[in-house]
């Protein structure tokens, strides 16, 4: 289950550089999101740890970018995770992946959807307002949006005019993947972020999803509860091995 989740999450969030090092895959993406810039250990590795991190702290700093490590619970990843905070990486960013069986999920009426199946610069614009990404990041979260190959949908929630609530789903092997909700500050806490959520799941019913994935930071509470209310259950968690 974990090999085939991160695999589809690859997929749905990609990176603009791809390296396969021995079971390891390396991303880089000039630094916007850990997801993309990161050494994700993946699959079965021979050679020597403790030189393959060496190897990869190379890559990365020729790249001018923190060396990031994403492990999972996988039991096959223990060993690497002790050994990188023996060499000083801290944990950060524990984060729940968490799965629903959309035909438990009811059914809705959409409305008030707005939904893009390419990245429009009117939805690139409001997720940037609600999400506030710096101008900076813009370009290249652009480049990571329209690099995604599987089918991908971009939503967005509409009251009076204005975008309120943003999301992504990416379809793919009978799973939709939601990424990136998020609600205007002033209108969360109403119910828009689980209306935004049913439609998404309602979209990838019609397009022939029998699951759902998403992943969420475990220290998020609200979502949390909000995700498990779903029936959302956590299948693994991740985390984050870096530097200071």
């Amino acid at each position: 289950m974990i090999k085939f989740i991160e695999e589809l999450s690859f997929n749905a969030w990609p990176s603009i550089e791809t390296l396969v090092y021995d079971g390891w895959i390396l991303r880089f993406a000039n630094g916007y999101t850990k997801r993309s810039n990161s050494v994700n250990p993946l699959y079965p590795s021979k050679e020597d740890p403790v030189k393959k991190i060496e190897t990869c702290e190379e890559l990365f700093h020729f790249r001018k970018l923190p060396v990031v490590f994403k492990l999972t619970s996988d039991p096959s990843a223990k060993k690497l995770d002790e050994l990188l905070g023996q060499k000083g990486y801290i944990t950060i960013d524990h984060t729940s992946v968490r799965v629903a069986d959309i035909s438990e999920v009811p059914s809705i009426i959409m409305k008030n959807i707005v939904i893009y199946t390419s990245l429009e610069e009117k939805w690139l614009q409001d997720y940037c307002r609600l999400n506030e990404i710096r101008y900076e990041h813009m370009d290249i979260l652009k480049l990571l949006l329209n690099s995604i190959a599987p089918e991908k949908y971009f939503i967005s929630l509409v009251k009076d005019g204005e975008a309120i609530a943003c999301g992504l789903g990416v379809v793919e092997n009978g799973y939709i993947g939601l990424f990136d909700i998020v609600v205007d500050k002033s209108h969360r806490g109403k119910g828009y972020g689980q209306q935004l959520i049913l439609d998404l799941l309602e979209l990838g019913r019609k397009r022939g999803a029998r699951f759902s994935y998403l992943q969420v930071v475990a220290r998020n509470i609200p979502a949390v509860h909000l995700y498990s209310k779903l029936g959302y259950k956590e299948k693994y968690r991740y985390w984050y091995r870096v530097k200071l």
